[in-house]
């Protein structure tokens, strides 16, 4: 009779009480995103989190890259590009210069927030791509500045691990649907 009550309890667990946690459907809620941009024409990708799950709920098709650099060359992600700020005031005696089309000098160390490139631009009229990423591979693009959108995140355990991560549904277009 001991057994029978443990395994009715854990089959109670598995069918009611674990699919309603949050944190566990990591994969799911990922792939569901992903699957809508699937249904818009974009290829699905993952580099960092790759879960057999994730693929699952993303509808298959998904792209497993082994490293950041490789995602980055065949999804066609490019360096982002910091334009030189003015100030207000080297632009308002700028435009009492008469000057047209050329911003006037910057202050040294100013710059506008990055925004994304021309060749960004370019990839987002071709192929376009909605990848998911893990935190470490978010770092990596933040720290060599590549262009990209982020379109959501999403926390929770890791099933393979058992640990907390996160994952980030990004794209090579810059708007979206």
């Amino acid at each position: 009779m001991t057994i029978l009550g443990f395994g009715l309890s854990l089959l109670l667990l598995n069918t009611v009480a674990l699919p309603r946690v949050k944190g566990l459907d990591l994969s799911r809620r990922a792939g569901h995103e992903m699957a809508i941009f699937a249904s818009q024409g974009y290829h699905l990708g993952a580099v960092g989190y790759i879960e057999p799950s994730l693929v699952f709920y993303a509808g298959g098709h998904v792209a497993l890259f082994s490293s950041p650099p490789q995602m980055i060359k065949t999804v066609g992600l490019k360096w982002r590009v910091n334009k030189p700020a003015t100030t207000l005031a080297l632009r308002v005696s700028a435009v009492r210069a008469g000057a047209t089309g050329t911003p006037a000098a910057p202050m040294h160390g100013m710059h506008r927030p990055a925004v994304a490139s021309a060749s960004t631009r370019m990839a987002a009229r071709g192929s376009r791509w909605c990848v998911a990423v893990d935190q470490r591979t978010l770092e990596y693009l933040r720290a060599h500045h590549i262009g990209f959108t982020r379109i959501d995140w999403f926390s929770g355990v890791k099933a393979a691990k058992g640990k907390l991560t996160r994952v980030t549904i990004i794209t090579n277009t810059v708007r979206p649907h």
